[in-house]
């Protein structure tokens, strides 16, 4: 079984010089090592998956799906990725609805 290790240590000399031995030690980091290697595949899996040209109308903003179907952007995306939507009303949209409500 192949493990990772991470090794410190330091190089310790007597009083004249000479080498004695080393002073170090040795930790088992294999479980790390796999995680942040899962972790770096799922986090290319997870940018690949809107990384290609999305198809939208320039005047409603629907995207077309691969089949041909034209799709609200909140639909196509939930449907491709793991993102929810939650709605509000930025400041521009708000002041043009209530101008039309006066």
């Amino acid at each position: 079984v192949f493990r990772w290790i991470f090794d410190r240590g330091v190089p310790i000399y007597g009083q004249n010089g000479d080498f004695i031995g080393y002073a170090g030690s040795c930790i088992d980091v294999s479980e790390r090592v796999e995680a942040e290697e899962r972790y770096r595949a799922l986090q290319k899996k997870e940018i690949s998956k809107l990384q290609a040209l999305i198809p939208i109308c320039a005047s409603c903003k629907n995207i077309r799906d691969d089949k041909g179907y034209w799709q609200q952007v909140e639909v196509y995306i939930t449907d491709h990725s793991e993102a929810s939507f939650t709605h509000g009303i930025c400041p521009v949209c708000e002041a043009k609805v209530l101008k039309e409500l006066e």
